[in-house]
């Protein structure tokens, strides 16, 4: 319903309250009502009149969606003076980036003057590591999810452990907490050497 003719609804229906209420003969903004209503005309025209007033006062005149379909209509997110309803309008979250993988393949060393060797393929990776000064050698295998990986060894000593880590975002670093059985708990970083 048009704007206009929703104030027209509801002026019509408060005359037609008054109307019920005092029954005829008055006047409001020049126009006259003459004559007397009966008992019976005056519940009706409360009744049209609250009606009318109601149905001036919950109008809905947004947009509606078109039919069939889940888009909004062209300007449902306008309001009447054509600016943007911020409520109305829904932006699209990007879709989230997938996990920078980083390959680990290639050489690398730590502190302690071990070579490590490392073959990844796909998010699997396998690794043999060498001390040439204390004569340490040790294999394992491990999986690299994004920048994060874990992996597991075993040892000439014999010893076995386990651990995890984060890949730096340039590829050139590890940094890892592991357990080892005969050791405990210590931290390695890596460093890629070619």
């Amino acid at each position: 319903m048009p704007e206009s003719l929703t104030i027209a609804a509801f002026v019509f229906g408060a005359v037609l309250i008054l109307l019920s209420l005092v029954g005829g003969e008055f006047k409001l903004y020049g126009a006259e009502v003459s004559g007397k209503a009966s008992k019976f005309g005056r519940v009706v025209a409360f009744a049209l009149g609250v009606g009318l007033i109601i149905m001036g006062l919950t109008r809905d005149d947004r947009p509606k969606p078109a039919s069939g379909g889940n888009e909004p209509a062209a300007n449902a997110n306008t309001n009447p003076v054509g600016t943007t309803n911020p409520v109305a309008t829904r932006e699209r979250l990007p879709e989230p980036l997938p996990p920078v993988q980083v390959s680990l393949t290639g050489v690398w060393t730590d502190d302690f003057g071990d070579i490590i060797r490392i073959n990844q393929s796909g998010d699997t990776f396998d690794f043999v590591a060498e001390n040439y000064t204390t004569h340490v050698s040790g294999r394992g295998h491990g999986t690299v999810h994004g920048q994060n990986f874990t992996n597991s060894y075993q040892t000439n000593r014999p010893s076995t452990g386990s651990g995890s880590g984060m890949i730096s975002a340039d590829g050139m670093q590890t940094t890892g907490t592991y357990f080892d059985s005969l050791v405990g708990r210590y931290t390695l970083v890596l460093y890629r050497r070619q």
